[in-house]
């Protein structure tokens, strides 16, 4: 398990054990825990089906505060389960398609029962009214009160949007959003397919990055992409805003916040006001650029403390600055429109610049965003508050910019962002967003190849409640979507498999004791929808871990495009799929950010990687024929297309082996960038923690010498396997150099 701090209370509560639960009689139990979506029995691959521990299930039942520590309170608990309905006038927030009547119902004293209606306030400010479709039901004995059920009906003809309901029966309202059925593309790419890059940000720079890319490398590499190559888009692992203050995470999956962008790959030279700083500050900013850009020669790791600490003190003299009337009103703007969200995540960024995790003023005075110390931040560091606000001003301003070069330079596409869902336990969003998270839990895997003993991992993460997340109309969710659609043409979302179920581990509990807790992908996946359609965007799904046909063609249902790495594409009996019989709904790659360069998976490195650390459970030998076992159908079957030689060099068999799934019906194809210029190491060994520089190497060649975004548009082998992939997919092809 992970050491890290625990969530109970808080985000930064005590780690202390509680004792041992009293066992419960079973069968209601597992009724309760069935009503609350969480899954009671699982399908081990030694044991076979094996039930979850009782007490697994009373703590993530306590985690939604319901107390099942006893048979009294479990049946009283089930009983509450069946009057909470009835407790409330107005359901929690409706979720509905385009087309879709939902019938609902509302609750009012009996008494007063007769002449209730529903109103329905539009998002363009209209309203509809509705009555009743049904008599009055029999009234129900609730807690002391009569209480009589009403039904309504939303009818099919509701716009797509965020709508607020209410009745006249009280002053609540709930949210109803509507979502249309399916994605439809802006691109027309069954009449045209598309082809893109993929690369990792911070190993992307250029003769002036700041020692890792920046956004400004983002834009002249689209450019290059989109004029010289043909390709419709560029993907970015996730760019997620990490910590404020050294040492930083250097995981692209591991995030402060999901909803704020990292301001570490801001182009300080690119911001307007930059040209007026002051003599003096502007010879420190040329100096700290000049020390951060011999960074660019080392080839070995990128040090992000060092660039980081360089262009933070140059972006303070750059907000000293002061700015334009046109300029002001900007950032005004968009600070308005960040709202609560982006004030309290820069409370946030102030506080975290200045206390440690492990400062217990994080469970006191610093608990949330309306505790003492939050509040004095706020009032009395507005300096220092609006200088956060401003770097993520700033960071949007040039991811804006990107998006368009990447337009201008005849993407179709343009920016492909990823999305991982989930946070860290003492990160921005989990301490803004403390009321959607479920108290005492992380999020695990029941298996894993990384743990010394195959019973499961956990990582320091909070899971959504889904409960809570319904009650706050999937808010945090939603600012979450909404912004990495913001200035990009696709997401993709890894991990999607968390929008259906996620693998709950209690606090001090052995993650092969956790379950799955289900939630309302519906619901998600109508704001995903939503989202989509007001952004134009296309959406991604990663398949992994999806073992139930039924999600994937959930997915394909609603537009979303599933992504198929050739390597892992298997049938149910286990045999290798041929792309050419790939899902035209299809984002088919042959690699992942995650996964070795293709270059050096092919010759077996990463296996040799693993033995040098001393990570294989079992044999070299073993592992090494495994690791060929797995390739070998693919490379046959390439081969039986014609389109690798048997006597191919390395560099033919990659463009071979990329020509053969641009040939798949897949609407879009994915070529790393590492993989085209070929790079040979893995950006990340899993279980290597320190032994390995994870997610710190920059982009090199196949002899290991650095290869910068400026020699990308005449990089030989890369206009090589463009023009290969072009040609397949009948984009244009680039002239030969």
């Amino acid at each position: 398990m992970s050491g890290e701090s625990t969530a109970s209370d808080g985000i930064f509560e005590s780690d202390a054990v509680s004792p041992p639960l009293p066992s419960v009689d079973r069968d209601p139990l597992v009724r309760l825990a069935q009503s609350y979506g969480i899954t009671c029995e699982n399908t081990t691959p030694d044991a076979g089906v094996v039930a979850v521990p009782s007490s697994t299930l009373q703590l993530i039942l306590e985690s939604f505060g319901v107390d099942a520590s006893s048979d009294e309170s479990v049946a009283r608990a089930l009983e509450d389960f069946s009057d909470a309905p009835w407790l409330r006038v107005l359901p929690a927030p409706l979720t509905l398609r385009e087309g879709q009547e939902l019938p609902f119902h509302v609750y009012v004293p009996h008494d007063s029962a007769a002449g209730v209606t529903a109103t329905l306030s539009l998002e363009d400010g209209k309203t509809r009214e509705f009555a009743p479709t049904l008599g009055n039901d029999l009234p129900k004995r609730v807690h002391g009160r009569d209480v009589t059920r009403l039904e309504f009906v939303l009818p099919a003809d509701l716009p797509a949007g965020y709508h607020e309901l209410s009745t006249s029966a009280s002053d609540d309202s709930t949210a109803v959003i509507v979502a249309p059925q399916r994605i439809e593309y802006q691109v027309d790419l069954e009449r045209q397919p598309a082809w893109g890059f993929s690369g990792l940000l911070y190993a992307l720079r250029s003769k002036l990055s700041w020692g890792l890319g920046d956004f400004s490398d983002v834009a002249e590499l689209g450019h290059s992409a989109g004029s010289h190559f043909g390709a419709d888009f560029l993907m970015l692992a996730p760019i997620h805003a990490s910590e404020t203050r050294p040492p930083f995470s250097v995981s692209p999956f591991r995030a402060s916040s999901r909803r704020w962008i990292n301001p570490m790959y801001v182009r300080v030279e690119d911001i307007h006001e930059t040209a007026y700083v002051r003599p003096e500050n502007r010879s420190l900013i040329d100096w700290h650029s000049d020390d951060s850009r011999t960074l660019n020669k080392i080839s070995e790791v990128i040090d992000r403390d060092r660039a980081w600490g360089s262009k933070l003190s140059s972006l303070n003299f750059v907000y000293q600055v002061p700015r334009s009337p046109s300029r002001e009103a900007q950032f005004e703007r968009f600070i308005e429109e960040g709202g609560d969200d982006l004030h309290n995540f820069a409370v946030y960024s102030v506080l975290r610049a200045e206390i440690g995790i492990g400062d217990t003023r994080w469970k006191t005075e610093a608990r949330d965003p309306s505790a003492p110390l939050s509040q004095e931040v706020a009032e009395q560091r507005v300096r220092d508050v609006r200088f956060h606000m401003w770097l993520q001003w700033v960071a949007d301003q040039q991811l804006a910019n990107a998006q368009r070069v990447c337009r201008e330079a005849g993407m179709r596409i343009g920016l492909l962002r990823e999305i991982v869902p989930g946070v860290t336990i003492y990160g921005a969003d989990a301490w803004c967003d403390q009321h959607v998270y479920a108290s005492g839990m992380r999020q695990g895997s029941p298996v894993s190849v990384i743990a010394d003993e195959d019973g499961g991992w956990v990582w320091d993460q909070p899971v959504f409640d889904p409960r809570a997340l319904r009650e706050a109309a999937y808010a945090p969710f939603q600012h979450m979507i909404r912004s990495h659609m913001r200035h990009a043409g696709a997401v993709r979302v890894s991990r999607a498999l968390d929008l259906f179920k996620q693998w709950w581990v209690p606090d001090d509990v052995d993650p092969s004791e956790g379950t799955w807790v289900h939630y309302d992908h519906e619901a998600m996946f109508n704001i995903i929808v939503l989202e989509a359609h007001r952004a134009g965007a296309l959406v991604i799904a990663d398949s992994d871990g999806m073992d139930e046909p039924w999600m994937r063609d959930y997915l394909r249902e609603r537009g979303v495009l599933i992504t198929a790495m050739l390597w892992s594409e298997s049938d149910a009996e286990g045999n290798a799929v041929h792309p050419r019989d790939y899902h035209k709904q299809t984002f088919a790659t042959l690699t992942a950010h995650d996964l070795p360069a293709l270059a050096g998976y092919l010759g077996g490195e990463l296996v040799d990687v693993r033995n040098r650390l001393g990570l294989i459970k079992t044999s070299f030998a073993e592992e090494r024929l495994e690791d060929i076992r797995v390739r070998q159908p693919y490379i046959r079957m390439a081969r039986e297309g014609k389109f690798v030689a048997e006597e191919a060099t390395e560099r033919q068999v990659i463009e071979g082996l990329h020509r053969f799934v641009a040939a798949s019906p897949a609407l879009l194809v994915s070529v790393s960038i590492a993989d085209a210029v070929g790079e040979r190491r893995a950006p990340y060994v899993a279980g290597s923690l320190d032994s390995y520089p994870n997610w710190k190497l920059p982009l090199a060649d196949s002899t290991g010498d650095s290869v910068t975004v400026d020699s990308i548009p005449t990089h030989p082998r890369l206009e090589s396997l463009a023009r290969a992939i072009a040609r397949v997919r009948g984009r244009f092809a680039p002239p030969s150099a």
